[in-house]
């Protein structure tokens, strides 16, 4: 039994088809991966627009920045531009290096991490992923240098792990519906989170923002410290939560302040701007899409599941294991981290001469009967 996504209704009604339902499937995911590109992009657009309209005239003495006169060289299109137009042209280059290394990563390396999911192993690597993830954006911050960009890779992109693709694809695997809207809010978070935060980096690197400016500062150590405590909603979902949105109202009351202070009269690009506020929808839609589990919470609809440890005999089994039993309860959905999706897609991924080209996605539901669906 095949699961039909919107794309698949759709292009039914208008008679549209293909002899093979697998390339079919494969054509409508890339559609909507192109669509999502879009909607990024005008994002960025959208935002740029709207923090130059705001505060790139705001103090008098923000007029430009004016470099050496290219008078006398042969024209090129480098030669053409200003100085400023070249640092951001130079920065923008670097900048899509890092994405689509960052990006490039899960797809590469994503295959052999969903391996290790299935394995068992998957836990302690994607633990450690998230560990690491405040160093690593601490040293790509603090260095200034090119060297630091290695570290933004993987800091941001956790070594490869495929958080971003895996929402996309669940997004589209859930359809037209709240778990599909959620993890699309989800994805398109992580997008835009791992992109603005990559530009802050490069733009230091290349000059375009001064570094450890109070402002600086400012709008990105908070960020940094929600991440450092992130192994506690492991243990404690309620007191993460609680810490993570002190430290979001925190970071928010920063970076409308600091606007006025991410001027070019301090050295910082009117990109500045954009930066901040693509951050910050990237921000309200990770919360939005929390909020949208809260109805499931308050009408019940989660399964629970206890855990019994048990202490076997020592003399036969050489030592103490854990035994996990679940306690049977109605066949509901159940609320699932990120790391919970990941692994019940780990046969996300086919064999490598497929080469991520197929999706095996499990029912969700406890009672139901797995549905196969592929994407890209």
């Amino acid at each position: 039994m095949l699961r039909q996504s919107t794309a698949d209704r759709f292009l039914g009604v208008l008679g549209q088809s293909t002899a093979d339902p697998e390339v079919e499937r494969q054509h409508h995911f890339n559609i909507f991966m192109a669509i999502t590109i879009l909607l990024t992009i005008g994002i960025y657009f959208g935002a740029y627009w709207i923090g130059h309209a705001l505060w790139a005239g705001e103090m008098p003495e923000d007029q430009g920045v004016t470099g050496p006169s290219t008078d006398g060289l042969p024209w090129t299109p480098f030669n053409a531009l200003s100085e400023e137009n070249l640092t951001v042209v130079a920065s923008a280059f670097l900048w899509l290096t890092v994405c689509i290394t960052g990006f490039g990563s899960e797809l590469v390396l994503g295959e052999w991490f969903v391996q290790k999911l299935s394995e068992g192993n998957g836990t302690v690597l994607w633990h450690a992923s998230q560990l690491l993830f405040s160093l690593c954006i601490s040293i790509s911050l603090y260095s200034a240098t090119a060297f630091g960009l290695p570290f933004a890779v993987v800091g941001l992109w956790k070594f490869g792990f495929p958080e971003t693709i895996g929402a996309y694809r669940r997004a589209w695997l859930d359809g037209a519906s709240v778990d599909g809207l959620k993890e699309f809010m989800n994805g398109l978070g992580a997008t835009l989170n791992h992109t603005s935060a990559a530009w802050l980096i490069v733009g230091i690197t290349t000059g375009l923002f001064v570094p450890m400016t109070r402002e600086i500062i400012a709008v990105s150590l908070p960020l940094v410290g929600q991440h450092m405590g992130v192994l506690v909603k492991y243990h404690n979902l309620g007191l993460y939560a609680l810490i993570n949105l002190f430290l979001e109202i925190w970071w928010e009351w920063e970076i409308f302040q600091q606007q006025q202070q991410l001027t070019r009269a301090r050295g910082h690009h009117v990109s500045s701007h954009g930066c901040c506020l693509t951050m910050l929808f990237a921000h309200w839609l990770y919360w939005g899409a929390a909020l949208l589990e809260i109805p499931k919470l308050v009408l019940g609809t989660k399964r629970k599941t206890t855990q019994k440890v048990e202490e076997l005999d020592i003399a036969n089994n050489h030592g103490k294991t854990l035994q996990i039993e679940e306690v049977p309860h109605s066949p509901k959905r159940e609320r699932r981290s990120t790391f919970d999706h990941l692994r019940s897609t780990a046969n996300a991924y086919s064999s490598s001469s497929q080469n991520l080209s197929e999706l095996s996605y499990s029912s969700r539901s406890r009672d139901s009967e797995p549905v196969a669906c592929s994407a890209v």
